[in-house]
């Protein structure tokens, strides 16, 4: 009976170690990536928090503890509202027109009667791989006011009177800058779209397809639905791109005109490296990661029902 019951026993200790071991290989294996996400995200964020308490240059030693004034100064700086403003202006057009707009044509080249798609996949990628600089560089000698292409075009077909300086009106500015967000980040969503909508399997789609239901139906009732983790995914990164949209704007009007065009990150730049109010600066990145943070957070309750599933 006791050697019985010791056969018995036997498996359930191995099975145990084997856990135990496989727990300490986990860990181990976690190690590192523990190690960078301290160093490279939770270290600077609370180096951040504590400097935003601080009235502090960036350039000495010399730090003067001030508490929350630098958050109650950004509140009543009409500069970081305009800011805010902007950012959210960035987001709309993000979620609201860049996604649909790459959805829709993902779409036509998935499943539409298009020819030539892989040349079309590779036009719309091509901003993508270029870099931001060449970016600005491309749009401000498009918009230039001089010889720019589109004042040039406007005097060809006759509207010359409507020809200014994009980037040079305050007026202007913000909407050029949004032409240029549209095209720079257009291709990539349409790529993913693309992954999404080609993953769904086709029998699916042929059914949907016998029954008499077209393109836009079989979007709205099969694709979409399917595809609410994807399109969740490029949300919280239309969000990403609004909150730090740094380069494009800093390269093609560093804010201006008139802060016609300032957003969270190139006003938090000018404060930390131009003006050297490193604490204010660091006050304006934990505004920017808390409006980040609520937004994904609505977001995610957003999309949190379940997916559909094939």
């Amino acid at each position: 009976m006791s050697s019985a019951i010791k056969e018995v026993r036997l498996p359930a200790r191995k099975s145990t170690g084997r856990r135990s071991s496989d727990s300490r290989a986990a860990i181990l294996f976690l190690i590192p990536a523990g190690l960078f996400f301290g160093v490279y995200v939770i270290y600077p964020i609370y180096s951040t928090l504590r400097y935003a308490l601080y009235n502090w240059s960036g350039l000495s030693d010399k730090k003067t503890f001030i508490g929350l004034q630098n958050f109650v100064s950004a509140f009543q700086d009409d500069v970081v509202l305009k800011a805010i403003l902007h950012n959210l202006i960035f987001l709309v057009v993000g979620i609201f027109v860049i996604l649909p707009f790459s959805f829709l044509i993902a779409l036509l080249l998935s499943k539409g009667s298009i020819r030539y798609k892989k040349v079309f996949r590779t036009i719309y990628f091509i901003p993508v791989v270029l870099n931001i600089v060449v970016i600005g560089t491309i749009w401000g000698l498009f918009f230039n006011p001089q010889y720019g292409i589109l004042n040039s075009f406007l005097g060809v077909v006759g509207l010359g009177g409507l020809s200014q300086s994009w980037l040079g009106d305050q007026h202007t500015a913000l909407f050029s800058l949004l032409i240029v967000s549209v095209w720079m980040r257009t291709g990539y969503y349409i790529v993913v779209y693309m992954a999404g909508i080609e993953g769904i399997p086709g029998d699916i789609w042929d059914a949907l397809t016998m029954d008499g239901a077209n393109l836009i139906t079989g979007a709205i009732h099969i694709i979409i639905p399917m595809m609410r983790s994807i399109i969740a995914t490029t949300v919280t990164m239309a969000l990403i791109y609004s909150v730090n949209d740094f380069g494009m704007v800093w390269i093609m009007t560093r804010g201006g005109p008139v802060r016609a065009t300032e957003i969270l990150g190139t006003y938090m730049f000018k404060e930390a490296f131009v003006d050297h109010h490193a604490g204010y600066a660091s006050a304006i990145v934990v505004i920017m990661l808390v409006i980040a943070l609520s937004i994904s957070i609505f977001q995610m309750r957003l999309f949190e029902r379940n997916v559909v599933e094939y």
